[in-house]
């Protein structure tokens, strides 16, 4: 065999398993890229159910803050009322106190 004919088959060899190489690239690749597509439609779902989630907790704490608020007013009512009924208490002690040390005129 010539020296030609040597260097012809080893440049055939390189490029057979140049080539095969680059196939199971592809074939790597390829499946990276479906599994990859597969795990972004997964992470794509688990956001939308994750955006629907913080749309109703939102919703339940503008619920609940609307009952605090509520509650809170209802609170002040009370409170006032207590205290308007209690002063009334003490005007009416304080009245008959002063009525009572008043000389009577008959």
């Amino acid at each position: 065999m010539t020296e030609a004919e040597t260097e012809e088959k080893d440049s055939q060899a390189d490029y057979d398993k140049t080539i095969a190489g680059a196939k199971d690239k592809r074939m790597t690749d390829s499946k990276a890229l479906t599994s990859k597509a597969a795990e972004k439609a997964d992470l794509e779902s688990d956001l939308q159910a994750a955006k629907g989630d913080s749309a109703s907790t939102a919703k339940a704490l503008m619920a609940t803050d609307k009952y605090l608020s509520q509650l809170h007013a209802e609170c002040d009512w009370l409170i006032q009322a207590r205290w308007r009924i209690s002063m009334q208490g003490r005007r009416r002690a304080v009245g008959r106190s002063t009525r009572s040390d008043r000389p009577r005129l008959c």
